[in-house]
């Protein structure tokens, strides 16, 4: 069978084939948006040059949030978000948007979590939406505005699951 234009060979037959297979299973893995070798490794800080600002969700207090943010961003949702929390009817847009993929359940049990969270410019549709108890979602949602009060429109937030001595 002969290749598409612009495919590449299906199998690495140079000195160099294993690295050369790795390329080709990550371009699949590009094409396709199945698997891959490259996930982040979010235990890692970022540099400084790429947020404004860091906000940490402790795992401790809200287990279920932190592993909820952790396997968004392990699937591809950004580490760094931008606020946009100004316009509350454009972030209740963002968060229908976002949760119409779960119904709601009954109050005071399990809420729908989103991330990238409606109130930055990467929340709304095509976000992750999981259910997690009730007060855990809410206390990590009050840990988050009073982590980013005073934080100006715009600015680059780092949103991280990992304790870090400096809390850099």
């Amino acid at each position: 069978m002969a290749r598409q234009r612009n495919q590449p060979p299906r199998q690495a037959t140079e000195a160099g084939g294993k690295l050369v297979s790795k390329v080709l299973k990550d371009v699949d893995a590009f094409r396709t948006g199945k698997g891959g070798s490259s996930k982040p490794d979010l235990s890692k800080p970022l540099d400084k040059s790429k947020y404004d600002k860091r906000i940490f969700i402790d795992p401790k207090k809200y287990p279920e949030t932190a592993a909820h943010i952790r396997k968004a961003q392990n699937d591809g949702h950004p580490r760094v978000l931008t606020k946009d929390s100004a316009n509350k009817s454009e972030v209740r847009k963002r968060r229908r948007a976002a949760t119409k993929v779960l119904p709601p359940k009954k109050r005071n049990t399990e809420d729908r979590d989103e991330y990238p969270f409606a109130s930055t410019k990467e929340g709304g549709e095509g976000s992750s939406v999981q259910y997690v108890k009730w007060d855990d979602n809410q206390g990590a949602g009050n840990e988050i505005k009073n982590q980013w009060a005073g934080v100006p429109q715009g600015s680059r937030i780092w949103v991280d699951t990992y304790a870090r001595s400096g809390g850099t």
